[in-house]
């Protein structure tokens, strides 16, 4: 008989928080605390004699063994995945699962959500929405729209929609907005997310950085938007996902510079799915919906 394995809820958790260096991160994506993915790893640890992590105050990483462990055990979590995905397909052919940014989902393609189901109502949607928008996202799922593109090698890729930000704020903001330099009155609006943001900005629009008033900063992009619709400050607004409070007149761009990030939007989807009516037909209307929306 050969030895026993590791437990695989303890390997599944060692592969989570290898990937996204973060205990915390690895709880969300498994939906576990990251006390529990702590004790799960811990315990693989204990079981296989071997450290695979080392753990400072407010980050891990790993050794030189988990690394390597990591290496062999990702593809084969992946063929899990990819495996289990295919029989799930093959007996629920008409659910798709869609993951996204948590922003994009809320302002841009949940408005929109009707219309699809009008016309397909025969197809069954769930949304799996991320807040951190440049982790590798190691989820399942049909079809994936991720910011930036990484490496997907069983995958197919292709750019979406470009991003591109320029700052937004209310019209009674606005009114008080006559140059550049008017921005060191006002409170800026920033995301850890995108920290850098501001001064991609300013940079690309070959401008000295300005001072504000007050600086304001969120962990999430969605509460970030929130807070530029209610009138907290002055932000960066991607194309994208303020192009329908322009047109409203809910928010207006004092300048009209905008600047484009080195990453975009793409869409992702296993190449052996890309043929799959479901698939297509989403992929077809969210294109249309692409294609209908002002982005410049």
């Amino acid at each position: 008989m050969g030895r026993r394995l590791p437990p695989l809820k303890s390997l599944e958790a060692f592969v989570a928080a290898g990937r996204l260096l973060s205990f915390g991160k690895a709880g969300n994506a498994l939906g576990l605390s990251p006390s529990a993915i702590s004790r799960r790893i811990r315990n693989l640890e204990e079981d296989l004699g071997s450290s695979f992590f080392i753990r400072h105050s407010k980050s891990i990483e790993l050794t030189d063994l988990g690394a390597r462990y990591l290496e062999s055990l990702g593809p084969a979590f992946d063929a899990i995945h990819e495996a289990t995905e295919k029989v799930r397909g093959g007996q629920r052919s008409d659910r798709l699962v869609v993951a996204m940014p948590q922003c994009l989902a809320a302002r841009w393609l949940t408005p929109r959500l009707h219309a699809f189901s009008d016309c397909h109502g025969e197809i069954e949607l769930e949304l799996d929405v991320h807040i951190d928008l440049l982790t590798p996202y190691h989820g399942n799922f049909d079809v994936g729209i991720f910011l930036p593109a990484e490496p997907w090698p069983r995958h197919h890729v292709e750019p979406l929609m470009p991003v591109s930000v320029f700052p937004v704020c209310v019209p009674s903001i606005s009114d008080s907005i006559r140059e550049l330099a008017d921005l060191s009155h006002q409170t800026m609006l920033h995301t850890r997310q995108l920290p850098d943001a501001w001064k991609l900005w300013f940079r690309a629009a070959g401008l000295d950085p300005i001072e504000p008033a007050r600086d304001i900063f969120f962990n999430d992009l969605d509460l970030a938007y929130a807070a530029v619709i209610n009138g907290l400050g002055v932000g960066l607004g991607g194309h994208i996902l303020v192009s329908e409070y322009l047109r409203s007149g809910a928010l207006v761009a004092p300048f009209g510079t905008a600047t484009h990030f080195n990453f975009d939007y793409h869409l992702v989807c296993e190449k052996s799915r890309l043929g799959e009516k479901p698939v297509r037909q989403f992929v077809r209307w969210l294109k249309q919906c692409i294609a209908e929306t002002e982005l410049h």
